[in-house]
């Protein structure tokens, strides 16, 4: 029977690992290590995406702690002014934590819309950017090993042709056929090789010319709705300090 699918790649596996224990075939350097530098720079900003990724959600959670805490503080004020006897300003105390209340739940679904559109949707995006890379970086290096395995096999069944010529002794069709057949698919695996990673190197260049500027418009955007949200609450909390003035 055919071994299909994993089955397929696992034998595979087994048999080229034989045929470098016991056919003392090796894989063939390779020198892309320009490629390589470029890669680890995007590991980098991958591990800074997904830093900042938390700061944002810290963020979120210490604007949504701030807004419940600052809310419960002017309740428990207010109780406070209206114990007996009551505050003579109470009623205009009042009147302003309900303003509190009433624009901060009206910031807050404003706030959500921003965090949305300007910060979660460009962070998601280059996050999925990141993902759709990794995948091709793994797909390269699975056409990497192919390459490097067939060259290496190819040198190696070289040496052994011209060591037997050395010896006057006739190559026989057998190991013709066989010299052929793996010249085949080192050429084939060369050509799926290079033009996978042409494009992607292309792309990876592209991705990191652009990170800078994606991060520094997400970060610019959450720092300005923390400002605005701060702003506003501020401004309410200044208007309460004064209703409570003689």
């Amino acid at each position: 029977p055919t071994a299909t699918g994993s089955h397929f790649f696992a034998i595979m596996y087994l048999k080229r690992m034989m045929n470098k224990t016991v056919g003392g075939f090796n894989s063939a350097t390779l020198n892309d290590s320009t490629f390589k530098q470029n890669v680890t720079r995007f590991h980098e900003c991958a591990k800074g995406l997904d830093k900042l990724t938390s700061l944002i959600l810290g963020l979120e959670t210490a604007m949504n702690n701030m807004s419940e805490a600052s809310l419960k503080c002017c309740t428990a004020q207010e109780n406070l002014l209206n114990c007996h006897p009551a505050h003579a300003k109470i009623k205009d105390f009042s009147t302003e934590r309900g303003r509190l209340v009433a624009d901060s739940k009206a910031e807050m679904v404003k706030i959500q819309g921003r965090l949305s559109q300007g910060v979660r949707g460009p962070l998601e995006a280059s996050l999925g950017k990141v993902k759709k890379m990794e995948t091709r970086l793994k797909e390269r290096q699975k056409l990497r090993d192919d390459y490097t395995y067939y060259k290496g096999k190819i040198a190696k069944l070289e040496d052994n042709k011209k060591a037997k010529l050395s010896k006057g002794e006739v190559i026989s069709q057998v190991f013709t056929e066989k010299l052929d057949r793996n010249e085949k698919k080192m050429k084939d695996s060369k050509t799926r090789f290079e033009d996978c990673t042409a494009k992607l190197e292309e792309d990876l260049k592209d991705f990191l010319i652009g990170y800078p500027d994606e991060i520094h418009a997400i970060a610019t955007e959450a720092l300005a709705i923390q400002g605005h949200y701060y702003t506003t609450f501020s401004g309410h909390f200044v208007a309460m300090r004064q209703s409570l003035a003689t």
